[in-house]
C-alpha cells in the first residue's frame, strides 16, 4: 500500500511524520513511497527522518509518478483547498489537515471535488482521535443516550498567542463538541473581548444543536495558562475531559466522571509529560491509522463523509473568524 505525503513543514514533522513512520514499522504492507514539499530540501530531510523512499517538489509530478493508494495532505492552510480538490478529483483517497478550507467557499470547492467521484477521505481533526477522547466517548455512550445530553462546554486557553485569527485553533473545539454530542449546530451567538491594542483576547460562543442540546465555548488566547478542557452534562451524569493537546499543561490527560452531584471516578491516562509521545496522545497516530484501515478495508462510509458532516462546523467557525477580523480578511488564517 503506497502512501505519499504533501507538505513537510514543522507541524508535519512533529506529528504526522512520526505517526506514519510508526505505522509503517508495525505494518510491512504500508510503504511510505514519497513526500513532496515546495522546498525540496525540507522534503529530503523529512524523507531521511521518517523513511520515505523518494522526494519531489511538485505534487502533481509525484501523483503521476507514484500512483499512490492514499495521500496525506499536510500543506499550509492557504493551499489545502486547491491541492485537496485536485487529489479528490483524481479519485485518490485523502487524509487532509484541518481546516477543510479557510472559509465556506473553499470548503465548497473541496466538497464539489469529493462529490464528483465520492472519493474516500478523512479530515485530520486530531482531537477526535485522541485515546482519551475515544475512551471518554465510549464511557459516556454507555451511561447517557444522545437525546439526554443537555450541554457541552469547551474551554481552550493559551498563553501569549497573538494570532490575528484564533479560529484556526478554535475549530478543533467546535468540531469536537459536535462530535461528542453527535449533533450539528443550528444557531449561534458570538461575543469578543479585545485589549487596548485591539487584539482579540477572548471569544465567547454559544451554539444551539440538533437534538435540543447546546454548546458553550470560551477561547482565551492570551491567558496565564494553556489547556483544553471539555465538560459534558446530562441530568444525572457529568464528565470533564482534560485533553493532552500539544504544548498544554494537562498531558497525559484525565477523565473525571460525576454522578448525582458527587465524584464517581477519575481516570488518569498513563505516562507523564516527558515520557509520552505527543503524536500518540494527541491523536495523530490514530487518525493516520484510521485512514490506513479505511484504505485496507475499503470501508469508507459515504453516508457520513467528513466533508459533508462538518458543514455546520465550518459555518460556525467562519462566523467566529468574521467576528475577529476586519471585513475582507476573514479567511480563517493562522
Amino acid at each position: 500500500m503506497k502512501i505519499v505525503t504533501i507538505g513537510a513543514g514543522a507541524h508535519a514533522a512533529l506529528t504526522h511524520g512520526p505517526a506514519l513512520a510508526a505505522i509503517a514499522q508495525e505494518d510491512p504492507a504500508v510503504e511510505l513511497a514519497a513526500v513532496c514539499d515546495v522546498r525540496r530540501e525540507r522534503a529530503e530531510e523529512f524523507s531521511r527522518q521518517f523513511g520515505y523512499r523518494r522526494t519531489y517538489a511538485d505534487y502533481e509530478e509525484m501523483l503521476d509518478a507514484e500512483a499512490p493508494d492514499g495521500v496525506t495532505l499536510l500543506s499550509s492552510e492557504s493551499m489545502t483547498s486547491r491541492i485537496g480538490s485536485a487529489v479528490l478529483r483524481r479519485g485518490i483517497p485523502l487524509l487532509l489537515e484541518k481546516p477543510p478550507g479557510r472559509n465556506s467557499a473553499e470548503h465548497e470547492q473541496l466538497l464539489r471535488a469529493y462529490q464528483l467521484r465520492r472519493t474516500p477521505h478523512l479530515i485530520a481533526f486530531n482531537r477526535r482521535y485522541m485515546p482519551l477522547v475515544s475512551r471518554a466517548r465510549r464511557l459516556w455512550r454507555q451511561l447517557v443516550p444522545p437525546e439526554k445530553l443537555q450541554s457541552v462546554r469547551c474551554d481552550f486557553y493559551r498563553h501569549n498567542r497573538h494570532d490575528p485569527d484564533f479560529s484556526t485553533t478554535a475549530i478543533h473545539g467546535i468540531d469536537l463538541a459536535a462530535y461528542l454530542a453527535e449533533a450539528s449546530y443550528t444557531d449561534f451567538r458570538i461575543s469578543l473581548q479585545r485589549n487596548g491594542k485591539g487584539e482579540c483576547t477572548a471569544i465567547s460562543l454559544w451554539s444551539g444543536m440538533t437534538g435540543g442540546s447546546c454548546a458553550q465555548f470560551l477561547f482565551c488566547q492570551q491567558s496565564g495558562c494553556s489547556f483544553e478542557r471539555v465538560h459534558m452534562a446530562s441530568e444525572h451524569y457529568a464528565m470533564t475531559l482534560e485533553l493532552p493537546a500539544l504544548g498544554t499543561c494537562d498531558i497525559p490527560g484525565r477523565i473525571v466522571l460525576y454522578h448525582r452531584g458527587g465524584l464517581l471516578r477519575e481516570i488518569p491516562m498513563e505516562g507523564d509529560a516527558r515520557s509520552c509521545r505527543p503524536f500518540l496522545l494527541g491523536g495523530f497516530y490514530h487518525e493516520n491509522l484510521a485512514f490506513i484501515d479505511m484504505l485496507k478495508k475499503k470501508n469508507f462510509d459515504g453516508r457520513n463523509a467528513d466533508l459533508e458532516r462538518v458543514l455546520s462546523v465550518i459555518r460556525v467557525t467562519e462566523a467566529v473568524s468574521s467576528s475577529i477580523l476586519p471585513a475582507g480578511l476573514c479567511q480563517m488564517e493562522s
